[in-house]
């Protein structure tokens, strides 16, 4: 049944992503394009970065890092050079992320390691500093789509040669509905996520009520396999926030996914603070409570974001764990001013006036990244985390435009899009 499940939960998300329709449609032109590159490769091989966790993968933990790095940056660093040469600028957020990573630096040269920031830093420039002219939005999801696409291809296809390494007995205290789950035992967690994160991110994009209605069942399917709880709430979130900016976009009313989005960034900050019982969400209480105690040490810089995996296995969790809360991890990476730093330029992304639509996108894109770090921490900056890309769409999405590849406006015009919004948008 499990089996059967999988298989159709994955046709109907790229039945969904299908039906995709608009300007927001992959044209070929768009495959030319860096913008179009970039978030394929971020969410193809983030994807795959994921499936390290089943037995059948026997990649160490840094080859899978280095799966999940090297094409965004491979990708992102002629982005910047071209960038530079057509006239680029750092941008505000850019700035205060520099302030952020010149704390990691500092850390660096006490001794951490280096490779990590580093790399966090690699992948986040084509955010950082940005060409004149913008990003094209279009381009953007598109990639985003085609990754997701191609991820769920591959995902069926490994379940139809290998179903047995891929489906298993659940974990004795948690299952799928289907009786089975994606990654026996509880390895499918990070899978879990990532699936949970990209049906939200999906589906913003889609275009048309049947293919929404497709795009949610088949990722929730697909989550639910994982047997993952934290996933589940994830998707949960997302999926409201969601439905939030399609509201937004219905009614122009820009309020209604920024307060889905406000409420979400309060549950991430208030989350490690509530009277929860030690034994609650698999141990991630006594992250919690362990991290607040570190920060107490030293509340202004924090410790460095290699500090936490460089700590001895004790406290009943291992030295590899991140805090898996997103508020408890930049104050134990930078403090109370690294998170000052990180809030503003996140702010001033979601604040850059770039048209109705684009401003309501990049809010829901901040809103489901907010959603996935309430109990995990799946995408910051100063580490290779889940899927480093989503951080770094966040800031390209704040600084794309209506500019599209050039057969965009007349193939959404003899797709029913007049041209006119194609270039309001």
């Amino acid at each position: 049944m499990s089996f059967i499940a999988l298989l159709t939960g994955a046709l109907l998300w790229l039945v969904g992503l299908s039906l995709r329709r608009g300007i927001f449609t992959s044209y070929r032109a768009h495959r030319r394009s860096w913008e179009y590159w970039w978030p394929y490769a971020a969410f193809t091989f983030g994807g795959l970065g994921t499936l390290s966790t089943f037995g059948f993968v026997t990649a160490t933990a840094d080859q899978v890092a280095l799966l999940r790095m090297a094409p965004l940056v491979i990708l992102g660093l002629p982005m910047v050079a071209q960038s530079l040469l057509r006239g680029a600028r750092i941008t505000g957020s850019g700035f205060f992320l520099l302030l952020l990573f010149s704390i990691f630096g500092a850390f660096t040269l006490a001794g951490d390691a280096f490779l990590m920031p580093l790399s966090s830093l690699l992948i986040l420039l084509p955010g950082m500093i940005t060409p004149s002219a913008g990003y094209s939005s279009s381009a953007l999801r598109a990639g985003t789509a085609d990754a997701v696409r191609a991820f769920i291809l591959i995902l069926a296809l490994l379940t139809v040669l290998m179903p047995h390494e891929l489906l298993g007995p659940c974990r004795f205290d948690k299952c799928s509905i289907w009786g089975e789950a994606l990654g026996a035992v509880g390895t499918g967690n990070a899978l879990g996520l990532y699936l949970a994160a990209m049906g939200p991110i999906t589906l913003l994009s889609s275009r048309g009520r049947y293919a929404g209605m497709l795009v949610i069942a088949g990722s929730f399917v697909l989550v639910d396999l994982t047997s993952s709880r934290s996933a589940i709430g994830t998707w949960l979130a997302g999926i409201v926030l969601a439905l939030a900016y399609t509201a937004s976009v219905k009614y122009s009313a820009r309020w209604i996914i920024g307060a889905a989005t406000a409420c979400t960034a309060v549950a991430v900050a208030v989350m490690p603070f509530l009277n929860w019982n030690a034994g609650q969400f698999t141990g991630r209480v006594e992250l919690w409570r362990r991290a607040l105690d570190i920060v107490a040490d030293d509340p202004l810089f924090g410790f460095g974001p290699s500090f936490w995996v460089g700590q001895d296995r004790t406290n009943t969790f291992t030295g590899n764990y991140a805090t898996h809360n997103l508020f408890t991890e930049i104050l134990v990476s930078s403090g109370v001013v690294g998170l000052t730093f990180l809030t503003l330029a996140v702010m001033l992304a979601i604040r850059r006036k770039s048209g109705l639509l684009l401003s309501q996108y990049v809010l829901a894109i901040v809103g489901v990244w907010l959603a996935i770090s309430i109990t995990e921490v799946v995408s910051a900056p100063g580490r290779t985390y889940l899927v480093p890309g989503i951080f770094a769409f966040i800031f390209m999405t704040s600084h794309a435009t209506a500019r599209t590849v050039k057969t965009d406006e007349s193939e959404a015009t003899r797709l029913g899009t007049p041209a006119s919004a194609v270039r309001r948008r």
